[in-house]
C-alpha cells in the first residue's frame, strides 16, 4: 500500500502514525497480507470467494453462513478443501439471489470463513447493500475493561451483528492488540491493551465506535 509511517505528526496516508500507533489501515493490512486468508469480493450482485495460501498445501474447511443481523441463520454450508501450495483456491461465485433466497438485503449478511484445525483462521462478512443502507441494530455492543495479569483486557460482547468496531483511547500512549472488528451476534472477543496508564484513566478515555451507532 501507499505509506507505512510518518516522520512527523500530521494527517497523511500512513498506516502507522508518528507515535507508532496503528491506524485502521494497518489492522486491515495485517489481515489482507496474512499468509493464509480468505477473500470474498462482491461486485454487481455476485460474490467471488477465493482462498489464498502463501505456504505449503494444507487441508482445511470453508464455511458459509447467511444470517440476519440479529443472528438467525438462514443458510449454512461447510465444505472440506485442500489449499493450493503458494496459490489461490477458488471456492465459488455466489449470486445475491442464491444467497438471500428472498431475505431482506438490508438486514442480511453472508459470513464466509476459513477453518484450520477446527478454528476460524480467516473471516469476511459480506453485505448486500451499501453500509449507509444497512439496518444495523443500535447499542448492540458491550465493552468491559479490566486488569488481566501484566496488561489490560477489553472484552467486547455483541448482541447483534456489529460492523467496523473501532477501539479508541484518544491521545493515550497505549497499544491495542486488534481493532476495526466485525462481530457476529452473540460473539465475545477479548482484546489485550498495553500501556503505562492506570485502569481508571483508560476507562475514562475509552470509546468504541461502530457503524451501528452512526
Amino acid at each position: 500500500y501507499w505509506q507505512l509511517n510518518d516522520v512527523w505528526p500530521g494527517a497523511s496516508w500512513s498506516s502507522v502514525d508518528y507515535f507508532g500507533r496503528w491506524k485502521a489501515l494497518h489492522f486491515a493490512a495485517r489481515r489482507f497480507f496474512a499468509p493464509v486468508t480468505l477473500a470474498a469480493l462482491r461486485d454487481e450482485g455476485r460474490t467471488r470467494v477465493r482462498l489464498i495460501n502463501d505456504g505449503s498445501a494444507a487441508d482445511a474447511r470453508w464455511r458459509l453462513r447467511v444470517m440476519d443481523v440479529e443472528g438467525k441463520v438462514l443458510r449454512r454450508r461447510e465444505v472440506p478443501v485442500t489449499l493450493t501450495a503458494a496459490g489461490v483456491t477458488a471456492v465459488g461465485d455466489f449470486a445475491d439471489a442464491e444467497l438471500l433466497a428472498g431475505a431482506d438485503p438490508k438486514r442480511t449478511v453472508a459470513v464466509f470463513e476459513l477453518l484450520q484445525d477446527g478454528k476460524v483462521s480467516a473471516r469476511q462478512v459480506v453485505g448486500f447493500v451499501e453500509a449507509k443502507d444497512q439496518m444495523l441494530p443500535r447499542q448492540a455492543l458491550k465493552a468491559v475493561l479490566a486488569i488481566d495479569g501484566e496488561h489490560y483486557r477489553l472484552r467486547l460482547q455483541s448482541a447483534a451483528y456489529v460492523r467496523s468496531a473501532w477501539i479508541d483511547f484518544g491521545a493515550l500512549d497505549v497499544q491495542v492488540e486488534d481493532n476495526l472488528l466485525d462481530l457476529l451476534p452473540g460473539e465475545t472477543r477479548d482484546i489485550a491493551v498495553r500501556g503505562p496508564v492506570d485502569l481508571a484513566t483508560l476507562r475514562e478515555a475509552l470509546k468504541v465506535k461502530t457503524l451501528n451507532d452512526r
